[in-house]
């Protein structure tokens, strides 16, 4: 496709170069005769300026096609990446996916697990407080040293739900 351009741009130029040869070549020969020698040169200068601002200006269009080539290469070949890495990446999480919902589930039962636990825990806590309750009550012990007994029981009981 460079190559076209390129093409595209050489024959441009060796037509604009003709044409500025011949219109050059009919100046002089239309003014040669009555016109000084200073005002040729004037006229050759022009041309030749003419000449050297449009190669200045096929240029910079060239190196704005040129820009836009690349750019739109860049594009196509980042898309191409996509496009080729896209099965693989689906693959990976699809996978990933899979390996959190089993951590899920895993977590799920260990946590209903320890529950459970815990609430037998607590009936065991609390079937001992009782006995303990009933130990206290009993009619060897004074009333005061029921209570003391019957309150520390209680602040164990506290602490042990609060560690539940």
């Amino acid at each position: 496709m460079q190559n076209e351009q390129r093409q595209k741009y050489n024959r441009e130029l060796l037509i604009f170069m003709v044409a500025a040869g011949i219109v050059s070549a009919l100046l002089q020969l239309t003014i040669s005769g009555s016109v000084s020698a200073g005002v040729e040169i004037a006229l050759h200068a022009g041309v030749i300026g003419a000449i050297y601002l449009y190669l200045i200006y096929s240029a910079k269009n060239e190196d704005k096609r040129n820009t836009a080539a690349e750019q739109t290469t860049r594009q196509s070949a980042v898309e191409n990446v996509l496009t080729q890495t896209h099965p693989q990446f689906a693959t990976h999480f699809a996978g990933a996916n899979a390996d959190l919902n089993q951590v899920q589930l895993l977590l799920g039962g260990a946590i209903g697990k320890l529950l459970d636990s815990f609430g037998g825990m607590q009936t065991l806590i609390q079937k001992q407080r009782d006995i303990a309750v009933n130990i206290v009550n009993g009619p060897d012990i004074s009333t005061s040293e029921a209570e003391s007994m019957e309150h520390f029981i209680n602040q164990t009981s506290d602490t042990l739900k609060q560690l539940v």
